[in-house]
C-alpha cells in the first residue's frame, strides 16, 4: 500500500510462468516475488532516502547543545525516581533507591570502559535521537565527530558520576 503512488496505473500484475509442470511453476512463482520484494524494497529505501532530515555540519554550537543533553538527560531522571513516590511503590521502602544506584554504578562503569576503549557507538545512538527530535542528521564517520563523541562521552560520565554520588549522599552546589 505506502508504494501504491509509484504504481498508480498498474491494477494488478498477470503474466504466464510459462509451464505447465506445477513444481516448475511454484518454483518460478517464488522466484518472481523474492525478485518483486527485492524491488519494493529498494523503493521504500529511496523513498526513505528522498525523506530523510537533511546532512548538517558538525558545528560546535551542535557539540554543545548534544553535550548538554547529554548531562541532563541522566540527572532528570535520577530526579524523577527520587522525588516521585509512586515509582518506588511495588518495591520495599529505600530498595529502590539502593537498585537505582547498583544500576547507576553499572551504567558508569560501562560508559568509563567505552570511553577508555574508544567505543562510543552506545553515545552516538543517543546523540542521534536526540539529533532526530530536531529533524537533522550529521556525518558521524568524521574525526571531529568522534572527538565530539568522545566529548559527549564524557559529559554522560560525568552526569552518571553525579547521580552516583547524589546516592551515596554527596551534595554538590546547583546539583
Amino acid at each position: 500500500a505506502d508504494l501504491l503512488p509509484l504504481y498508480s496505473t498498474v491494477d494488478a500484475f498477470r503474466g504466464s510462468l510459462r509451464t505447465t509442470d506445477r513444481a516448475q511453476a511454484i518454483t518460478k512463482a517464488h522466484a518472481l516475488i523474492a525478485q518483486y520484494r527485492q524491488t519494493f524494497d529498494d523503493q521504500r529505501a529511496a523513498e526513505l532516502l528522498k525523506r530523510a532530515p537533511p546532512v548538517v555540519p558538525l558545528t560546535a554550537e551542535l557539540v554543545d547543545y548534544l553535550t548538554a543533553q547529554a548531562t541532563r538527560r541522566p540527572l532528570a531522571l535520577d530526579d524523577d525516581l527520587r522525588l516521585d513516590p509512586a515509582m518506588a511503590e511495588p518495591l520495599p521502602p529505600g530498595e529502590m533507591l539502593d537498585r537505582w544506584h547498583d544500576l547507576q554504578q553499572g551504567v558508569l562503569g560501562l560508559l568509563k570502559a567505552d570511553i577508555a576503549a574508544g567505543r562510543l557507538e552506545t553515545t552516538q545512538t543517543h546523540a542521534t535521537a536526540d539529533l532526530d527530535a530536531l529533524g537533522i542528521r550529521v556525518a558521524w564517520d568524521t574525526q571531529d565527530a568522534r572527538k565530539a563523541l568522545a566529548r559527549i562521552t564524557r559529559a554522560r560520565v560525568k552526569a552518571y558520576q553525579l547521580a552516583v554520588e547524589r546516592s551515596m549522599g554527596v551534595n554538590r552546589p546547583g546539583f
